[in-house]
């Protein structure tokens, strides 16, 4: 999943810098957008599909939370409904995870904090 995650960031970078350094006038139809977004909505959809298939693992808030992370990376196609329930089912995942390690394994509330920070 980190890795899936390390790609969508450099796809987003990309996406920014390539919207950055065209004028308006050569993104001008929202099909143009789409194109530039495609590879972006492609990670997200495969960090879905990843978490999907490990619905078993004992990490599976773990996976939640970083998928729900992700998603703010779609800012550019949802509306302000999607990214407040995204805002919540992320803190959901984060609560969770400290609630269910407080006082028995460190390294999971520090993750919590660096996913937090990120």
């Amino acid at each position: 999943m980190a890795l899936l995650i390390n790609k969508c960031t450099f796809e987003q970078k990309t996406l920014l810098t390539t919207v950055y350094n065209n004028s308006p006038n050569k993104i001008s139809s929202s099909s143009d957008l789409d194109k530039l977004t495609q590879p972006t909505r492609a990670i997200i959809e495969s960090i879905k599909s990843f978490r999907d298939e490990h619905q078993s693992s004992r990490y599976l808030h773990h996976l939640s939370a970083m998928e729900y992370a992700v998603l703010g990376l779609r800012w550019f196609g949802l509306k302000n409904m999607e990214v407040s329930e995204g805002e919540k089912s992320y803190e959901y995942h984060i609560n969770k995870i400290q609630n269910l390690y407080r006082g028995k394994e460190s390294v999971h509330l520090e993750w919590t904090l660096s996913l937090i920070h990120i």
